[in-house]
């Protein structure tokens, strides 16, 4: 059965080391996640988290490589064993397995959008790697309309999970760090046009908004831990 839990803001709901064995669906408010590096995401509703813990049913054992905390007050986390992923047959389930693979398709769409523009004047890196986004969104999207069972499932979720971790490599090493929330806004702003022949953009839409947010929330970090300079003495 799923497990619902209802945060305040900074409250903790995984922390690094934590067996994985559950994958949440986030229905209200916002998380952020966290490592050694800082903060590296944010998570906004109908977003999937967790879904490496899926692997546990191919003879792995996960642990969460992350703290994930609330962003907001009365932040509000569904969480779903995976074993009900791949034993469950209803609407809720088909419906779950879905968002876990729409969510896996709107990362790899975010990491391509800002290594395109990023790399827009650099066309054999560039090219390459927006023909990948174009042609899994017109491929992927019927798939995501299909009644999947869980063989099918787990195939389909293995290949985008490891496109996703490639496409993360890649704008690893190719998008600089100093991409600034301008440059995310700007690539955000050009979904529709470069993926124009896609259906339903809002979750990628989401992907790239909860990118800017990231960049906001650095940025308001930032300023509450940098000292304000003294006041210059008067006459």
């Amino acid at each position: 059965m799923k497990k619902v839990s209802t945060l305040n803001k900074d409250a903790v709901l995984w922390h690094v080391g934590d067996c994985a064995k559950t994958i949440g669906l986030v229905e209200r408010g916002r998380l952020g996640i966290r490592t050694e590096k800082g903060m590296v995401g944010v998570i906004l509703p109908k977003m999937i988290l967790g879904e490496a813990a899926i692997l546990v049913h191919v003879g792995q054992e996960p642990r969460r490589t992350a703290e994930v905390f609330a962003l907001d007050n009365d932040t509000c986390v569904a969480e779903y064993p995976v074993s009900l992923i791949k034993q469950g047959s209803d609407d809720g389930v088909q419906k779950l397995r879905i968002a876990v693979l729409g969510t896996l398709l709107g990362q790899i769409c975010r990491n391509c959008l800002l290594v395109t523009r990023a790399n827009s004047g650099i066309p054999h890196r560039a090219l390459p790697i927006k023909g990948l986004m174009e042609s899994l969104v017109q491929t992927q999207s019927s798939r995501l309309q299909a009644v999947l069972g869980w063989d099918t499932f787990l195939t389909e979720f293995h290949f985008l999970f490891e496109t996703r971790n490639y496409s993360e490599t890649v704008r690893r090493y190719f998008v600089p760090g100093a991409f600034d929330k301008e440059s995310a806004q700007r690539a955000s702003e050009v979904v529709a046009e470069v993926l124009k022949h896609a259906g339903d953009l809002s979750l990628i839409q989401d992907f790239m908004k909860a990118e800017v947010e990231l960049f906001e929330l650095d940025d308001t970090r930032l300023k509450e831990a940098t000292p304000r300079a003294k006041a210059a003495p008067q006459g």
